[in-house]
């Protein structure tokens, strides 16, 4: 009886109140929203921006009825007098609870270390016939516990001539991959000389991949990474529906493409699978753009190669799990299709209601809602 009380009424309340206690840490950052001249540069200065009384009640509100600081309220647009309406966009913790409470819980059951674990990600795809990384070994603390691709040691990696990537089973966003490369025995670990025995050096538990050679049209943006199309799926009624799509662009400093490392974000049509006008980057810039400053590609028009067989693999993945309601996959086009590198449960509507410049709360709620 008292652990039904504990699971019932107890646990369930414990999760907001503990975004409470993060939310009133995180207040002293409120002025930095309000005054610092790098955190309050608009991403729309073509439209006129709101007062800075308005903008400090636009951001109360946020905090009581979200619970947190809403750190992408210039990202958003929102402090200009043409944003939509801000009661039409979910908070990131909510939305992160009750994305969570879905994806996380099918009939009491948890599938979603199937995504969260590259390890147990590469073999399951494989397993269904689908297109991943080929991974040449695990890692178990620094010992590697198994090989494949007819590698055995770790001395083989040099003489293949290849590049691979080091990457932990669990991290998230990019956290604990590492590019590596050989010249001769020397050993460059994210472009940057290594010790020799930096693989056996490794705690936890790491897989290696051969690193994908992306197809010839993405090459344009000179990105030191390749770039990854995102395309989050909704399992409902026994079918899978692509909702929305973007086009990640790395840099030719980094070889993660995320928002911390500078890569940029941009939108792309659904049907279509043109890329739209404006590239988005990290929150420190403040900047949107519709040109590509490394390469001078213009972003609205350029077409994703392949993008019907990108969907179409998406598709596919998601009908093979679906006690996960909805998934981000981040799939890469290599010359010879494309190639599903990995799925995310705990993917981000934040990003979605920046590229669409509008509130995703009544599609979200009614997407994660019991059925």
């Amino acid at each position: 009886m008292i652990d039904l009380f504990l699971k019932k009424f107890i646990a369930p309340a414990m999760v907001p109140i503990s975004n409470l206690v993060l939310a009133v840490l995180d207040i002293r950052l409120f002025p930095r929203y309000l005054f610092s001249k790098r955190f309050t540069r608009t991403y729309y200065p073509e439209e006129e921006r709101k007062s800075k009384i308005r903008v400090f009640f636009d951001l109360v509100w946020w905090f009581f009825r979200w619970g947190e600081v809403n750190n992408l309220y210039y990202l958003y647009g929102l402090d200009t007098r043409r944003a939509p309406p801000m009661k039409e966009y979910i908070g990131r913790v909510s939305a992160t609870r009750l994305r969570n409470k879905i994806n996380r819980d099918y009939r009491g059951n948890d599938y979603s270390i199937v995504l969260k674990d590259k390890y147990i990600f590469a073999n399951y795809f494989r397993g269904v016939g689908l297109a991943v990384p080929t991974t040449v070994c695990l890692i178990s603390d620094g010992e590697a516990v198994y090989w494949g691709s007819g590698y055995r040691s770790f001395a083989e990696l040099p003489a293949s001539g290849r590049q691979f990537f080091c990457k932990n089973t669990i991290e998230l966003c990019g956290r604990s991959v590492h590019h590596l490369a050989w010249s001769g025995n020397r050993l460059f670990v994210d472009g940057r000389d290594a010790a020799p025995d930096f693989l056996v050096k490794l705690k936890g538990s790491w897989i290696i991949q051969e690193r994908l050679e992306q197809h010839d049209d993405l090459k344009v943006f000179k990105s030191r990474g390749v770039c990854s199309l995102k395309l989050n799926t909704i399992f409902r009624d026994g079918n899978v529906e692509v909702v929305f799509s973007f086009l990640r662009i790395g840099t030719k400093f980094d070889y993660i493409d995320n928002l911390k490392t500078g890569c940029c974000f941009v939108r792309v049509d659904t049907e279509k699978g043109l890329l739209e006008k404006w590239g988005y980057y990290k929150e420190s810039e403040n900047t949107r753009l519709s040109v590509h400053p490394e390469s001078g590609i213009k972003f609205e028009g350029f077409k994703v190669p392949m993008y019907q067989k990108c969907v179409e693999l998406a598709i596919r993945a998601h009908r093979s799990l679906p006690m996960i309601r909805s998934i981000g996959w981040d799939v890469v086009v290599t010359r010879e299709g494309p190639v599903l590198l990995e799925g995310n449960h705990d993917w981000d509507i934040t990003t979605t209601q920046i590229l669409y410049r509008r509130g995703w709360k009544k599609w979200f709620k009614e997407a994660h809602s019991r059925d």
